[in-house]
């Protein structure tokens, strides 16, 4: 990423994930487009952390499989994990602040990478310390999950309706995954 960036030069720069989010006039851009494309997770002293490049709803899924519990709600939203702490993706009562302990990112300014405590980002609804600014360029996402096969509580009343519970309450993670995505598939936000 650094050479890239360095390569452009003067040149502007659009880095990006998937690109699920982005209208390109058809004149193109003018300038270097970076794909974050890195593909991998691990966990580290009780850390999920994720590259830029990991698809986001895979990354849900996967979590969910392993028994992880924070994200539930964040099923089948496109795009990738280094784009969710820039616009703070949030969904049915869920927000990735609620489980981000860190990011990772490149300052451009500087070339260093340097790693961002969740309480430093500014999240607040849809928006981070991200947003509206090139400076950082995020390579990984560190999501401090609960190990639980159970959901979250439930905050948002239609999903709880749904599930057939009182807000506030849980219920298997996977189901509540199952049942955003049937909701959001009826309201048009799914992509296949």
């Amino acid at each position: 990423l650094r050479d890239a960036i360095a390569a452009a030069g003067e040149d502007p720069i659009l880095v990006l994930g998937g690109g699920s989010n982005l209208v390109v006039r058809d004149a193109g851009f003018a300038g270097l487009v970076i794909q974050l494309a890195i593909d991998t997770l691990h966990v580290q002293r009780g850390v999920v952390i994720a590259s830029a490049g990991v698809p986001w709803d895979r990354f849900v899924e996967e979590m969910i499989g392993r028994g992880y519990t924070g994200l539930e709600c964040l099923s089948g939203i496109p795009g990738c994990v280094g784009a969710t702490p820039m616009q703070n993706v949030g969904a049915y009562g869920q927000e990735v602040s609620d489980t981000i302990a860190f990011v990772r990112a490149l300052d451009r300014t500087t070339g260093d990478v340097v790693e961002i405590a969740g309480s430093d980002c500014a999240f607040a609804y849809r928006t981070s310390r991200f947003r509206g600014s090139d400076r950082h360029a995020t390579v990984e996402v560190g999501f401090a999950l609960s190990k639980d096969p159970r959901s979250a509580p439930i905050k948002y009343a239609e999903l709880a309706k749904a599930l057939g519970i009182a807000e506030g309450e849980r219920a298997p993670a996977s189901l509540v995954r199952d049942t955003v995505i049937r909701l959001r598939r009826g309201k048009g936000m799914v992509v296949d």
